[in-house]
């Protein structure tokens, strides 16, 4: 578990519209998920709910929370202890902000918040962004994102400057190297060899 800021990349990642999968712990220990909007307030995850669910009883009694973002193999978990907001004018403001970015379309969000959101009382939950978790979120494009990218192999890519992992570098006869003829996919390819290039 790392602590500190987001990479540019991890903020970018978080700042796209997904949904984020919000854990809390349950009276007998057990775990609760639910599925949620989200949005980055600088360095809070925000999180809105209408009173009265399961996890505002389990967050009332336990404010630790995780918090976990994803696509496919990419992913970014945040955990901590969530400070909790009952001010109606400030969580109503919340749940507009999520409607927004979620909708798209501020008819819509006008709808929402006079037939639903206005009549509950909302709770609104910021997680301090800490204690960061994730995998798969690069600063720059990978040479290779077809299917599950191995740090390892990542690794090999960067000491060899190998950039054809999916098939058996080219070799000349007279090679008779074992590691040109496993291919480059192995971790001991030789450095930028000529009869493999």
């Amino acid at each position: 578990m790392a602590r500190g800021e987001l990479t540019p990349a991890q903020r970018k990642f978080l700042e796209e519209r997904r949904f984020a999968v919000v854990g809390s712990k349950n009276p007998d220990g057990s775990p609760h998920l639910a599925v949620m909007w989200y949005l980055v307030d600088g360095d809070d995850i925000v999180v809105n709910s209408a009173q009265g669910r399961i996890k505002d009883r389990n967050l009332a009694l336990d404010p630790r929370m995780s918090v976990v973002v994803e696509d496919e193999y990419r992913w970014i978990r945040v955990d901590g202890r969530a400070r909790i907001e009952h001010d109606q004018s400030i969580t109503h403001e919340d749940i507009r902000r999520l409607a927004t970015r979620y909708y798209g379309d501020e008819r819509k969000v006008a709808d929402a918040m006079r037939d639903n959101f206005s009549k509950q009382h909302r709770i609104t939950y910021r997680l301090p962004i800490r204690r960061i978790a994730g995998e798969g979120i690069y600063r720059r494009s990978p040479v290779f994102r077809q299917g599950f990218l191995h740090s390892a192999f990542g690794a090999l890519v960067r000491r060899t400057g190998c950039v054809r992992p999916t098939a058996a570098p080219a070799r000349s006869r007279s090679c008779s190297r074992r590691a040109c003829r496993r291919g480059a996919g192995t971790a001991r390819v030789p450095r930028r060899r000529s009869c493999c290039r």
